[in-house]
């Protein structure tokens, strides 16, 4: 059980517009849709912390009473990289292989953060559909930890 300390950093909600597919799987004639992603860097370094896909199915659950959320996600930041370029590289589970499933982490908000919005904003988000990117964070450094096994 426990947490392990990911680090500090600015949060941001960034989409991105990709093609949708048509039936035959190239995804030509289809309809455009917006695929978002949460992206968090390290306060300072600028170190990426946190790059993962939001999805339909994603839950994302209010932490108790305090101003935090915990949600699964595969996170494409090396867990094991120090702070090197920011490489985004597939993160390695306990076995050493790569995770391909998801792991849970947890993001403890400042708490000029509304949480409910913050879940709602995330719950619309992760729908595919066409909208803007936000600063999902505020301007205030968010903790991100994840879930020791």
């Amino acid at each position: 059980g426990g947490w392990k300390e990911k680090g500090r950093g600015e949060l941001s909600l960034n989409t991105k517009e990709s093609a949708g597919q048509d039936g035959d799987g190239d995804g030509a004639g289809g309809k455009k849709k917006k695929k978002a992603r949460l992206v968090m860097r390290a306060s300072g370094s600028k170190r990426l912390i946190l790059n993962a896909n939001l999805w339909p199915e994603m839950v994302i659950t209010q932490m108790g009473a305090s101003n935090g959320v915990t949600f699964a996600c595969v996170n494409a930041v090396s867990s094991s990289s120090s702070g090197g370029g920011g490489k985004a590289e597939k993160e390695k589970d306990d076995t050493g292989g790569a995770a391909d499933k998801p792991s849970t982490y947890a993001l403890k908000l400042p708490k000029s953060v509304k949480i409910n919005a913050f879940i709602d904003l995330l719950n619309k988000h992760k729908k595919s559909e066409d909208l803007g990117a936000e600063d999902a964070g505020g301007e205030q450094p968010v903790s991100l930890a994840m879930a020791a096994k």
